[in-house]
């Protein structure tokens, strides 16, 4: 009987001491801490910024080279009193100014007294579609993300691509 009661005894001592191991291994009887999660997300978000950061130093000394050589500041200055003039020339052009006035003033049934543009609301949109674009990498920018901003890029592709060639041409 004394030989049950210690093996008892040993095997109740080495149950709890491998229970003890486990649950200092933190591994089977507890969930993985929170923030490791939240580490590994602010580190993937602070590799996003430092690649936005690295493409805004080379974009910073590219327009630097372009400043402060003198025929690539012609060519950019060229470009820019060319855009200004084009521009002009668009939105004095007698069409363009009735299409500007027709979507701005009220329907002419007189049903409603806004007007078929919603100036409000594009400058709503607008706004929206900078905070995202500027705050997303530190938002958590994940693919519902994109998702919402695709209907605002949608919406602004004309204005998207202006910039886009604004900037190429620089």
């Amino acid at each position: 009987m004394r030989v049950y009661r210690g093996l008892s005894i040993t095997l109740v001592d080495a149950l709890l001491g491998w229970a003890i191991w486990l649950q200092a291994t933190v591994e089977p009887f507890t969930p993985p801490p929170r923030h490791l999660h939240r580490n590994a997300h602010c580190r993937a978000h602070t590799l996003q910024l430092t690649n936005i950061l690295t493409r805004l130093r080379a974009l910073s000394v590219l327009r630097n080279g372009v400043a402060r050589s003198e025929p690539l500041r012609a060519v950019a200055d060229d470009y820019w009193r060319r855009e200004d003039d084009e521009m002009r020339s668009v939105l004095e052009d007698p069409e363009v100014v009735a299409a500007i006035r027709t979507a701005l003033a009220p329907p002419a049934d007189g049903t409603s007294v806004k007007p078929r543009v919603d100036l409000e609301r594009v400058e709503r949109d607008a706004s929206d579609f900078v905070d995202r674009v500027v705050l997303g990498a530190s938002a958590g920018a994940g693919l519902d993300h994109h998702a919402r901003c695709a209907n605002v890029v949608a919406s602004s592709e004309a204005s998207k691509a202006d910039d886009v060639g604004r900037d190429m041409s620089v």
